[in-house]
């Protein structure tokens, strides 16, 4: 009888984190146990070290980070200790007791001058701290563990997230509308249910996969479109009282954002033959499935 694998996720009550625990948890191949910062902090690194000992996990899953970008930019030296740190943190007692880590990243780390999507072999150039962070943190993973995946991921939703575009889909769905979405159209990414994500670090744990790896859905957008299919897909026709259309320069924000960062998923395609949906499929069943429940 095969052992089963011991994972531990860490900001598992995240977005990413949390459906990633959950997904995992309904498969008998796994053991797995998800953390919080009250229950874990990454920047202690006797703290790391103790949970490491004493779980022996097979693979670490770092969904933890200081994400805000804003916030992150006026706090520099919090977000590169727990961004930077943190990942150091994981890495030491992983080298020592064998696990791999799996190490989530940003498509934050590119500059977006390009027109073309990302693949994993382009150079990177922070824009902000976050950005710079999540660099810093791919490099430690490379450095002390070379066995470890980065995995990038973008534009992430959930259908019970409380994040920008989590809560737009939340409230245009149920007609909850009581804002003026300020919506930018000239940053073009993809938008990704976090269940399609969740799912494709399931199949990359599952192939033990390892260096860099693009998960993002098929497609591209400008947060306007993506705001708009959003009200024409729950049938809403006289939206534009609802939506503010910004340049990105008009938002005046504290700091600066990829104008292009759209992540082509090559490795995935090609090395593991598994292919993510395009993003207006994946909105779609977000909206059907709130709808279940109206």
């Amino acid at each position: 009888m095969v052992r089963p694998k011991k994972v531990l996720v860490t900001g598992a009550q995240g977005l990413l984190g949390a459906e990633v625990t959950r997904l995992l948890s309904q498969d008998s191949s796994y053991i797995v146990k998800g953390t919080t910062h009250s229950e874990l902090d990454l920047t202690s690194g006797k703290e790391v070290a103790m949970w490491i000992e004493k779980m022996h996990p097979d693979f670490v899953i770092n969904c933890a980070a200081l994400s805000n970008v804003d916030t992150c930019e006026e706090h520099p030296e919090e977000t590169l200790k727990v961004n930077v740190e943190g990942v150091k943190n994981l890495c030491l007692p992983l080298e020592e007791t064998g696990g791999k880590l799996i190490q989530i990243s940003t498509d934050y780390v590119f500059d977006g001058k390009k027109t073309t999507p990302y693949i994993e072999t382009d150079c990177v150039n922070p824009l902000n701290i976050y950005a710079e962070s999540k660099i810093k943190s791919e490099e430690c993973a490379k450095r002390f563990l070379p066995e470890s995946l980065i995995v990038r991921v973008q534009w992430l939703y959930g259908e019970y997230g409380k994040n920008f575009a989590s809560q737009m889909i939340y409230d245009i769905t149920y007609k909850n509308i009581s804002t003026q979405y300020r919506l930018i159209e000239d940053r073009v990414g993809t938008p990704n249910d976090v269940k399609n994500v969740a799912q494709g670090i399931k199949v990359l744990l599952e192939k033990d996969i390892k260096g860099i790896v693009h998960l993002s859905c098929e497609g591209e957008c400008s947060w306007v479109e993506f705001g708009k299919t959003i009200f024409a897909m729950n049938h809403i026709e006289n939206f534009s009282q609802y939506i503010r259309v910004l340049k990105e320069v008009e938002a005046q924000r504290v700091a600066k954002r990829p104008p292009y960062s759209k992540l082509s998923s090559v490795r995935l395609q090609s090395e593991l033959d598994f292919k993510m949906p395009f993003w207006e499929e994946s909105l779609q069943r977000t909206i059907l499935n709130l709808k279940k429940n109206l």
